[in-house]
């Protein structure tokens, strides 16, 4: 039969591992959150990348409308 100090040692240890288990526990939680806020964010500079892309493709496309003419005239 355990003695009263090894009860105590035990119920310490199981406290222990249960406050382990919810760190850890909390530590994956944040650690999906984390990530889903980083796969959002991924998400929406790709879309604004995109965006520039598109935009630059017009400008470069209506370039010429801007540019000096090549030609002189004596």
């Amino acid at each position: 039969m355990p003695s009263p100090q090894q009860n105590a040692t035990a119920a310490r240890r199981q406290a222990q591992q249960q406050q382990i288990s919810s760190v850890i526990n909390g530590l994956q939680k944040t650690s999906e959150a984390e990530l889903a806020r980083t796969n959002a964010q991924r998400a929406v500079l790709e879309a604004t990348l995109i965006n520039l892309r598109s935009k630059l493709a017009d400008l470069e496309a209506d370039n010429w409308m801007f540019e000096a003419p090549r030609h002189t005239f004596h």
